[in-house]
């Protein structure tokens, strides 16, 4: 302890000053004569316990000694890189949006089920990068244990499951059979045939698990060469979307190769009711090939 800390020592064990600034001497002089997080360091009994579902992890003091930086004044602060890294690896933990879904097909018409793996799309659990950096900013510096419930950006409908996070409520689009069927809770809610991107050109429907942004009705669709209104309009892909096609004449087939849409999923009209009133925000939409 350098003499400064000495002499503020002795003044304030003497009683010459006030009990207030007696403790906040006393404080500074601990804060600067022990690591922060080591034994009789402020944070000494730092613990931060994330929780996302069921997993938690733990996080105390003795694993962010090595965080710290010193100063030639004499004070210290946490590395911002070692904050970053340690949120990285609860990415690597938690997030599942970039996982490969699979999923077990329906049977439909003599055509078998099957497993297929769907590329990642935007749909699965995203930590909230920039906020969970703000709230370890503060949870380093509470000498007690904090209990986190982690910021999501994204989220799905389980946990634990990378590749089946969807859980048992999901749209599946098969665009190989060009058909739609819509599950509410394990339960088949809507089957119809449908007319996606048209095919083999830049329009084609990509594939990849989606979520649902919003629902609005009526909507008017818009792009470089057309604005289109339509009655029911389910956006889960940027520009792609759900809606009805009172234009189409017919659903299904090969529809597709010769009008297919710009990227959306055009539906039956009635269809298109049906799933409107069952859909929301953040509901799944999976499309294979």
């Amino acid at each position: 302890m350098g003499s400064l800390a000495a002499l503020c020592l002795s003044a304030a064990l003497s009683g010459d000053l006030s009990q207030e600034l007696q403790q906040n001497m006393m404080y500074e002089i601990r804060a600067r004569a022990f690591h922060p997080y080591k034994e009789h360091g402020i944070y000494e009994n730092m613990q931060i316990v994330y929780k996302a579902g069921d997993t938690k992890i733990v996080l105390d003091a003795e694993d962010v000694q090595d965080w710290v930086r010193w100063w030639p004044d004499g004070h210290w602060d946490i590395d911002d890189d070692r904050i970053s890294e340690y949120i990285g690896s609860l990415q690597k933990e938690f997030d599942t949006w970039d996982y490969v879904k699979i999923l077990q097909t329906t049977e439909s018409e003599g055509v078998p089920s099957r497993e297929v793996r769907i590329p990642p799309g935007e749909y699965g659990w995203r930590l909230n990068r920039k906020e969970e950096i703000k709230e370890i900013s503060k949870l380093l510096r509470r000498n007690g244990t904090s209990v986190h419930n982690l910021h999501f950006s994204s989220t799905a409908a389980e946990y634990g499951n990378p590749t089946g996070d969807y859980g048992d409520s999901y749209v599946e689009i098969d665009l190989t059979r060009q058909h739609l069927w819509m599950y509410v809770e394990g339960e088949l809610k809507v089957s119809t045939d449908i007319v996606s991107g048209m095919m083999n050109t830049d329009r084609q429907t990509p594939a990849g698990a989606y979520a649902i942004y919003y629902k609005q009705s009526p909507a008017v669709l818009k792009g470089e060469d057309y604005e289109t209104p339509v009655t029911f309009w389910m956006p889960f892909n940027r520009g792609i979307g759900l809606h009805d096609a009172t234009w189409q004449w017919s659903f299904g087939g090969d529809a597709c190769y010769y009008r297919g849409s710009h990227g959306c999923i055009n539906l039956p009209m009635d269809a298109a009711e049906q799933i409107y009133g069952l859909i929301s925000k953040g509901f799944p939409v999976l499309c294979y090939y």
